[in-house]
């Protein structure tokens, strides 16, 4: 947070408005942090840390007991969960809503801050811009906090007057995640909002000149990309000190062999139902090696079929298939009449 604070310091024109304010009476007053260009703008800074993973995962496990809830092993994205859900739309939003919900509380926050700085200083002409950046927070990337941004900076009191009226431009900065370009360029993401009154677009110019100045400082390049471009599949976590995330320690069995298939996912070419039929193949197969009275194996043996079993699993968690679409029943049943004479001979002897 410091470094963040410093480089608005230093900018040319920056004023902190905590040392301007400790001659001043501001009791019951929430004041900014900064203005810029002779007070022509007024600026609070936010740093995102509250995690709401958790919401998440109350809302999904309220889902469970549904027929229409897919079965699978380890975990799934949300959207191949909710595409199995008949209301899988209304549910993604709630979600949504619930897991962006500081982000409200910022803009609602700064709005009422920026309002009483100006009121302090006599400022009524001076511009509101927000920061908002994200370090650490894993679920909020740049996707989904700018939906909820843009959904904040266009709401209306009864009337037609803005809710937050005094928030004239906002920068949201993602440090927790990095863009994928290519190969050899990426890095933190800077996305410009327009808010209310951004009259002659004067605090949009003043962040872009705030994200070239910042690029600078953090000595990265600076590149534009289209908001669309913004997709869950080119966005990266990296962790609070900067590094991807990824641990070095000794992988254990089945996590290799998840490596493994995902170097070489050679069940990729096959269409679903094909899949599925090798899947129930695999399932009969493996059975009767982990039944008391069923195929007598090494553990070698064993491990051979777990591995292929893990490479299915990575296949169908790929694709979001459902596990109930095995039709586990069947299973069961071609199991049972492969070992019933086996089982019948034993008894007689």
């Amino acid at each position: 947070m410091k470094d963040f604070y410093d480089f608005l310091s230093d900018l040319p024109l920056s004023e902190g408005i905590d040392s301007l304010a400790k001659n001043i009476k501001h009791e019951g007053k929430q004041i900014a942090d900064f203005f810029f260009l002779k007070r022509r703008i007024t600026c609070e800074v936010k740093f995102l840390s509250k995690d709401t993973k958790e919401k998440v995962e109350k809302i999904v496990d309220g889902l469970r007991g549904r027929e229409d809830f897919p079965v699978f092993y380890g975990s799934w994205e949300l959207n191949k969960i909710l595409k199995y859900l008949k209301d899988g739309d209304s549910i993604h939003e709630k979600i949504a809503y619930a897991v962006t919900s500081p982000i409200e509380d910022i803009v609602k926050d700064a709005n009422r801050q920026i309002r009483d700085t100006k009121e302090l200083f006599h400022e009524s002409k001076s511009m509101g811009l927000v920061i908002i950046v994200n370090r650490s927070v894993d679920i909020l990337d740049a996707e989904l906090v700018g939906w909820r941004i843009n959904r904040c900076l266009h709401k209306k009191r009864q009337g037609s007057d803005p809710r937050f009226e005094c928030v004239n431009g906002l920068w949201f900065i993602d440090e927790a995640h990095s863009f994928f370009v290519h190969r050899n360029l990426e890095g933190p993401i800077s996305i410009i909002f327009e808010g209310h009154g951004n009259s002659g677009n004067e605090v949009g110019e003043y962040i872009e000149y705030l994200t070239v100045q910042w690029a600078t400082w953090k000595g990265f390049p600076s590149f534009k990309i289209p908001s669309e471009a913004l997709t869950k599949n080119r966005l990266k976590f990296v962790n609070a000190s900067g590094e991807k995330n990824t641990e070095e320690r000794t992988l254990r069995r089945h996590e290799l062999w998840r490596k493994g298939y995902k170097e070489n996912p050679y069940l990729r070419p096959l269409p679903k139902d094909k899949l599925l039929q090798y899947g129930r193949n695999l399932l009969i197969e493996i059975t009767p090696h982990f039944l008391k009275a069923g195929i007598q194996s090494t553990m070698d043996e064993k491990m051979i079929l777990m591995e292929r079993f893990t490479h299915l699993l990575e296949e169908i968690n790929y694709r979001g298939i459902d596990m109930k679409e095995f039709k586990f029943n069947e299973i069961d049943k071609a199991v049972f009449e492969r070992f019933k004479p086996q089982q019948n001979s034993e008894s007689n002897s």
